[in-house]
């Protein structure tokens, strides 16, 4: 039930359609007549009026319409005193109020413990990470409860959303345009704002941020690069466009003739953008390094909207950008009601900014832009994200049952990307489809990953590397980096401190002992064969690889052999 204070009496449009409801109350403060509704139906709202007398007689002679805002907080206090005095038991009861009224009345010690206070003008307002961009988000009146004469339970309610649970900081009411208070945890002297909802979990479909996801967005810019062109010289690490509208990233030096889309050998698929081109959250390309790539061919332009970037939720159905509630509505492509389930995105309400030593605002900064392609009850679900996660795009369906710990950031990641269990610095990979089932230690970081990586345990440090297509079942000891390596390496078992080695296709099967490093497998055989190899060093430090010849007997030969 709410309560108004105004200075008119009600009328029949007074009724659903503004959001009034069967048992709301109206107190004409100039004529001293007391309506409650009876009736809300639209255009034809019928409210009864109950003329006041004796000890209830009232006698306010102040106009308070939270339409319009500026009165002192003791007038305002004198009405709600009233009406509280109206109706004594009702816990139900609140009153309608503007945000800077009600900031009035706490500020002068005036709230009255146990109270409910509708703010009938809040909006999330933030600072689009990465931009100077201020976002306002739609109406959203919330309903808070006194605890003290001039502080307010956390926990708050939303009429437009009352399955969710919010946190909310009254206090918040600056933008991250202003300068950050170690003190006060927050920002000073920005644009300002309502306050801010810190925590918001969608009980029903249990989507869970330090964050307001259903208004918050980020941006993200689209991505290009210079096209490729036959027997230009390109250097490791360079990316170019391909004639099939993909950007690949250069694995070796190189001067050839073949299309990249065509050349798995020398090159690999850095990033689709056919798929989805709004993937950098970045407008500098030097700052999109994604995987340890050269940005000097990308690039991404910060001119026009909608076709240089777009602003997103957290929770985007590809086809319908303006809705944030991670629910499909258009059944073009699937039973509208399917979406987004179970997701948690850090751990504190104040995770949603990130700390270094330039204070940077994040609000987790993720975007999920999923594509609805199958009639599946949910498209993306059961996955959980620590504190410190952020600047990362999804851009793939089938996201769901994955662990990932803090300081996730810088990630481009594929279709299908399930079952993982990733620890703290999962950092500036690309990763693409069918990326699932692998338990991975910290600092992944710098790889870029084609498809069907999984099944893998992955140690400490797992660094730098360029992974093709059918990378499974292996289980890999720690600092695993600056290795290239192409299609099909699976079922390896590898020591600590492998790195800077290449290998080529179709290596599996082979145990490799600790400290194997800088080896060009190119034109090696043995590692490439279809029986065991072990690859180990002697006691004067020579590396050896050994198998069992088709006599039973070991043989002992050359690594590259």
């Amino acid at each position: 039930m709410s309560v108004q204070i105004r200075n008119t009496n009600p009328t029949v449009n007074d009724d659903s359609l503004i959001g009034f409801k069967v048992g709301d109350q109206w107190l004409n403060t100039e004529s001293d007549k007391y309506y409650i509704l009876m009736d809300d139906s639209s255009r034809n709202a019928v409210w009864l009026e109950d003329q006041l007398t004796g000890d209830s007689a009232l006698a306010i002679n102040v106009v308070y319409d939270p339409t319009e805002s500026g009165l002192t907080a003791e007038n305002v206090q004198t009405a709600l005193d009233e009406i509280v005095t109206l109706i004594p038991g009702d816990i139900n009861l609140y009153v309608n109020i503007l945000y800077s009224d009600l900031a009035a009345l706490k500020s002068t010690n005036l709230l009255v413990i146990g109270q409910k206070y509708r703010i009938t003008d809040h909006q999330t307002k933030h600072l689009i990470p990465n931009t100077t961009a201020i976002w306002l988000g739609t109406v959203e009146p919330l309903i808070l409860t006194a605890t003290s004469l001039n502080t307010f339970d956390t926990v708050v309610q939303s009429e437009l959303f009352p399955n969710d649970i919010i946190h909310y900081n009254f206090d918040d009411n600056s933008c991250e345009d202003g300068i950050w208070s170690p003190v006060l945890q927050r920002y000073e002297g920005g644009t300002t704002r309502t306050g801010k909802i810190a925590y918001r979990q969608d009980t029903v479909r249990e989507l869970a941020t330090h964050y307001d996801w259903r208004n918050v967005k980020f941006r993200r810019w689209k991505v290009d690069a210079t096209d490729w062109i036959s027997g230009t010289p390109y250097t490791k690490y360079d990316v170019v466009k391909s004639s099939n509208g993909n950007i690949y990233v250069c694995k070796i030096n190189i001067s050839g003739t073949t299309d990249p889309s065509l050349d798995t050998v020398n090159w690999q698929l850095w990033l689709d953008i056919v798929t989805n081109p709004f993937q950098s959250w970045t407008s500098d390309n030097t700052l999109f390094n994604i995987g340890g790539i050269t940005t000097t061919n990308l690039i991404i332009n910060n001119i026009t909207p909608i076709t240089d970037y777009n602003d997103y939720y957290t929770f985007t159905i590809t086809n319908e950008l303006t809705n944030s509630s991670g629910i499909i509505t258009d059944n073009t492509f699937n039973t509208a009601g399917i979406g987004y389930k179970q997701y948690s995105l850090g751990n504190i309400d104040y995770d949603s900014i990130f700390y270094s030593i330039a204070i940077i605002v994040n609000y987790n900064n993720i975007v999920f832009n999923l594509t609805p392609d199958a009639d599946v009850e949910y498209i993306s679900h059961s996955n959980y994200f620590d504190d410190s996660c952020f600047n990362s795009t999804i851009v793939g369906n089938y996201f769901y049952n994955n662990t990932i710990r803090s300081n996730s950031q810088g990630n481009i990641i594929g279709r299908n990307f399930q079952g993982n269990i990733i620890g703290t610095y999962f950092t500036n990979n690309t990763i693409g489809n069918n990326f699932k089932k692998n338990i991975i230690k910290n600092e992944f970081q710098n790889n870029i990953v084609s498809n069907n990586f999984n099944s893998n345990t992955i140690g400490i440090d797992f660094y730098g590397n360029k992974i093709g297509r059918e990378f499974y079942s292996n289980a890999i000891e720690n600092g695993f980096q600056a290795n290239t390596i192409g299609t099909d390496f699976n079922t390896n078992t590898i020591g600590d401190r492998f790195y800077w080695n290449t290998i080529e296709d179709g290596f599996y099967n082979n145990a490799i002992s600790n400290n194997i490093n800088t080896l060009d497998f190119t034109l090696a055989t043995h590692v490439y064969g279809a029986y065991d190899c072990e690859i180990f060093k002697r006691q004067d430090g020579t590396v050896l690889l050994k198998y069992m010849d088709n006599t039973n007997a070991y043989q002992f030969v050359s690594p590259t052999a």
